[in-house]
């Protein structure tokens, strides 16, 4: 399974997908310029109410509909990054 973060013009949307694509859930929370605060925090409810853990998730990945050079993007990508390596040290 993997987890999607798409970024949207003032919306995040945390995706829950299988490695073929199909979506099992999701969740949108507004963009309130607080992303470092909240990312960690909806992730770990997304991963609760799905009653899965940290190693059950293959992939995080960023998937955004706004330029790369915006703040937001730059930390999902760093959140999406450090977990996946999190995920490989024991």
């Amino acid at each position: 399974m993997n987890i999607l973060i798409k970024i949207g013009e003032s919306v995040i949307e945390l995706i829950l997908e299988k490695e073929e694509g199909r979506i099992l859930d999701n969740y949108v929370f507004p963009e309130k310029n607080n992303l470092s605060e909240e990312l960690l925090v909806q992730i770990d409810n997304f991963l609760v109410k799905n009653n899965l853990s940290i190693k059950e998730i293959d992939e995080f990945g960023v998937k955004s509909e706004i330029s790369d050079k915006f703040t937001t993007v730059k930390i999902a990508q760093t959140v999406a990054n450090s977990l996946n390596y999190a995920k490989t040290v024991n």
